[in-house]
């Protein structure tokens, strides 16, 4: 009897050991394993559904902004005042140093407000002030795309200079070629400009700085 009794006494309590042990087990295990699945998805759709992604508002809100931008600076670029007082001078100096580049003048071309490389810079400059970046970085980056672009069209002035002659050449390096590579050097610009700002990075925004 007194062997059953400490033998149902030790069954008993070999019982009533396992219990408190398993339910804080499976207590904490239970809370753990419910804890982490929970915070786990919860967080992840909350942070990628508050930053606006490529595709979502935020390029929407930035094509209608490029849209804005590229119609008020072709406008301005328009302006009997602009091409008198701004654009012509400019292309001027442009020629007067495509001359001394060259030293090829010619009476057969001559540098107007069309020959300003202007349309190009309106490209640069709306892509780059519509672009979600701090306007630090939006006028450091207008400079140097509008020097990249002058640099290249004084090239586009010399070399027309120099071929002024041949006129069939001519037409087509002042009518197609030239504009063409004018325009795909701001375009390319643009984008290294803000591949360089974290266009395209994960949540779409801009990397701070620039």
């Amino acid at each position: 009897m007194q062997r059953e009794k400490k033998g149902g006494g030790r069954d008993g309590a070999g019982a009533a050991g396992p219990a408190p042990g398993g339910v804080a087990a499976g207590g904490s295990s239970g809370s753990a394993g419910g804890m982490l699945p929970a915070s786990g998805p919860a967080e992840t759709p909350g942070s990628s559904g508050g930053s606006p992604g490529p595709g979502g508002d935020g390029m929407l809100r930035f094509t209608l902004t490029i849209g804005a931008w590229f119609v008020g600076l072709f406008g301005l670029m328009r302006l009997p005042w602009v091409e008198r007082n701004l654009l012509t001078p400019f292309a001027e100096v442009q020629q007067g140093v495509a001359d001394q580049l060259t030293g090829a003048p010619s009476d057969l071309v001559y540098a107007d407000a069309s020959c300003s490389g202007g349309d190009p810079m309106a490209l640069c400059m709306g892509a780059i002030f519509a672009f979600p970046a701090t306007w630090g970085a939006r006028l450091r980056g207008v400079a140097a795309g509008l020097t990249l672009i002058t640099a290249v069209n004084v090239v586009r002035i010399g070399n027309l200079r120099v071929i002024a002659e041949n006129r069939p050449l001519l037409d087509l390096l002042h009518n197609y070629v030239w504009p063409a590579v004018l325009i795909l050097v701001s375009a390319l610009f643009v984008y290294v400009w803000m591949g360089r700002q974290g266009f395209g990075a994960p949540g779409g925004r801009p990397a701070a700085g620039g």
